[in-house]
């Protein structure tokens, strides 16, 4: 017989979870975007923040109000309002598991589809241009050894960072805006848009101060393709 998680654990867990730490960083970048913005666009950034996360518009007010919070107010505050479910819609599915992870990357892998297809959980590490590199190669290890895997593919704002794009350079560009808003979108945010928002403080800055959207394209990197860039030993160097 299992024991139910006490009120102490669940917080501990949402704690400790990286998504929330980077939820929460995010929203803090908010409040200091809130008050260094002049006086008559307050109202603006704090409008487009409950925009895309209208389900915590009470709490953005407190945040934005607020002299000191913290990531314990925060875990405290959704406890107490019980919102955790949407915290967990928010995300997006980051921490949600995969069919198998490979450096940064956690992986989706139907054989039927003969594809992985990428996904970036939230960065840990130290040097994410590192990691996310070495990560090609360790990826192409493991499509050498399944014959049946023919694409690699996934759908992102994270290719718009330069060394990202370059690392993409031989593989496919796809324009998925019309595609993913018809597979995968809340409101008037596709899955990839409400990431960069949640994850990535420029696009949540832009977002902000402008009103403007991330914009997420897609990258296909077919198997010979994929194999010939990143299976050599001597570019692991």
């Amino acid at each position: 017989m299992h024991e139910q998680p006490t009120q102490q654990n669940i917080k501990e867990a949402l704690l400790n979870l990286p998504s929330v730490k980077k939820v929460f960083e995010q929203l803090g970048y908010f409040v200091s975007l809130y008050h260094e913005a002049e006086e008559g666009k307050k109202n603006e950034v704090l409008g487009r923040m409950k925009k895309f996360l209208p389900q915590f518009d009470v709490l953005l007010d407190k945040m934005a109000a607020a002299a000191h919070y913290s990531i314990d107010d925060f875990v405290n505050d959704l406890m107490a309002t019980d919102r955790l479910e949407a915290l967990r819609q928010a995300l997006a599915g980051a921490e949600n598991k995969r069919d198998f992870s490979v450096g940064v990357f956690n992986i989706d892998y139907n054989p039927a589809e003969h594809r992985y297809v990428l996904h970036m959980p939230p960065y840990q590490g130290q040097d994410f241009q590192a990691d996310f590199t070495r990560s090609m190669y360790l990826l192409a290890e493991k499509m050498a050894a399944d014959e049946k895997v023919e694409l690699v593919e996934g759908y992102s704002w994270i290719f718009n960072i330069p060394f990202v794009g370059d690392l993409f350079n031989n593989a496919r560009f796809e324009d998925t805006r019309k595609t993913e808003r018809n597979m995968n979108t809340r409101g008037e945010f596709s899955g990839s848009q409400r990431s960069a928002l949640l994850f990535n403080k420029k696009s949540l800055r832009e977002y902000l101060q402008t009103g403007e959207m991330p914009i997420t394209t897609g990258r296909v990197y077919l198997r010979d393709d994929f194999l010939r860039d990143y299976l050599e030993p001597t570019k692991k160097q």
